[in-house]
């Protein structure tokens, strides 16, 4: 993020959502607590950094692949999450957030 030289996340195909505010040198775990693990896209609101879209379900089509149930949004970076709908997408591989 522009404004956060330092901070990155990371969405893994079954293996949650992960944040560094070290550049990379310790992560943490964001996303734990949700139905799924399946990530396929992450995206930063370019107005604010502390809201956050989460897109499930891997978008890899590969015959082991790992579903989701939609879509999330967090307004305080990560500490909490809620269901934003999508529920049968199983694969969003991308997000786009509209800029103000």
């Amino acid at each position: 993020m522009p404004s956060q030289a330092n901070v990155f996340y990371v969405g893994a195909a079954d293996g949650g959502v992960w944040k560094t505010d070290d550049a990379g040198r310790t992560w943490q775990p964001i996303f734990d607590q949700q139905p799924t693990q399946s990530i396929g896209a992450i995206a930063v609101a370019p107005s604010d950094s502390s809201i956050m879209y989460v897109g499930s379900g891997e978008g890899l089509h590969r015959p082991d692949l790992s579903v989701g149930n939609g879509v999330y949004r967090s307004a305080d970076g990560g500490r909490s999450w809620a269901h934003r709908g999508l529920t049968d997408g199983q694969q969003i591989a991308a997000l786009a957030v509209d800029p103000p």
